[in-house]
């Protein structure tokens, strides 16, 4: 018997959306996933054999890019194949050759294989805990570096983004109100976002395949917790094809003395961490990083900021999370990075970056 709210029209969604790729097994239970901060809802179903699989009801970004980012991912998982990474990401379901989804309105499922979770780190890592994450990062960007040239390049980028944001403000044409100030402000921000991209090369620099949010809950190790390997990732809100600095903000949160939390904010503080300095050392010992890169951090918050936030935020968060990070966005967190030295932190580390 299947154990569920049946008032939650998941449920029936859920039902139809193994009913089109399958069906020849019963749904025995579904049990909520969801980390409740976004909109979208994550269940395991387990059928009346036992087995079990991962299903993501989702309204988030466009449709038909959703499948075009899985299709990528997938491409991504099948590259690794050979290396360290072989099985670390969790495979969408095939139908027929084609990544399977079903179209609901408003919403899309997803089917993904349950990936085994080994064990996972502390909210609150060791120094040495750092070193082994930060390579194993860089290990992972370096083994998906190949596929730079291999795979279709994505219609978005940083850029695209941010000029579709910078539209939309200019129009008013927000679904939120702003003041005239804040949204002044906002197109500023915009505006020195594509000009520093611009002078720091964007466009020239290498776009690998990124998974950009990384958290203590979404991937799993394995190994001894003090020397260490990715056993399993889950998780793709937002992937991307972008250079490799992209992911690091995250990084830098993972590896701060305050750890992974429940009370999340999204201040930039952690870059500036001698935990974070600890992560980049190690990491180009896995992935060569170069001292002008340092500057590109302060426009990769930037991005988060302006495109996560201020533009997906509506889409991505629930709504009483997304209220308080527009205006700690808006009034404190931007605010905040235009005012920290990131020369400071690239002559401290110019020493080891090669």
């Amino acid at each position: 018997m299947m154990i569920a709210p049946l008032q939650d029209r998941h449920v029936q969604m859920l039902q139809e959306a193994w009913q089109a790729f399958d069906g020849s097994k019963g749904i025995r239970q579904m049990e909520e996933l969801s980390a409740k901060v976004s909109q979208n809802r994550v269940f395991r179903l387990t059928f009346e054999d036992q087995s079990t699989l991962i299903a993501k009801c989702s309204s988030y970004g466009e449709y038909e890019q959703f499948i075009d980012d899985h299709i990528r991912i997938r491409q991504w998982s099948e590259a690794l194949a050979g290396s360290q990474f072989q099985g670390f990401l969790a495979d969408t379901l095939v139908k027929e050759n084609q990544i399977f989804s079903h179209f609901g309105n408003p919403e899309w499922v997803i089917f993904y294989e349950e990936k085994p979770i080994a064990s996972s780190l502390p909210k609150i890592l060791t120094m040495k805990q750092v070193g082994f994450f930060a390579r194993e990062i860089g290990k992972f960007h370096q083994q998906s570096l190949p596929l730079s040239q291999k795979m279709a390049p994505l219609q978005k980028s940083a850029m695209t983004d941010i000029r579709d944001l910078y539209v939309s403000l200019d129009l008013k044409a927000t679904p939120y109100p702003l003041l005239d100030s804040e949204r002044k402000y906002l197109m500023e921000q915009c505006e020195t976002f594509l000009k520093e991209m611009d002078r720091l090369g964007y466009h020239h620099r290498t776009r690998i395949p990124l998974l950009i949010d990384w958290n203590i809950g979404n991937f799993s190790i394995k190994g001894e917790e003090e020397q260490f390997q990715f056993e399993s990732r889950w998780d793709y809100d937002w992937f991307r094809m972008e250079p490799a600095m992209f992911d690091f903000y995250f990084c830098s949160r993972i590896v701060s003395h305050e750890g992974d939390r429940a009370d999340f904010s999204y201040w930039p503080h952690g870059f500036f961490e001698p935990r974070f300095k600890h992560f980049l050392t190690h990491y180009q010992l896995e992935n060569p990083l170069f001292g002008e890169d340092i500057f590109f951090l302060k426009e990769v918050y930037r991005f988060f900021i302006l495109n996560y936030v201020i533009k997906d935020g509506p889409k991505f968060f629930r709504p009483q999370y997304f209220q308080r990070l527009k205006q700690e966005s808006i009034h404190l967190y931007l605010p905040e990075i235009d005012s920290f030295d990131f020369y400071h932190l690239y002559q401290d580390l110019k020493r080891v970056l090669k």
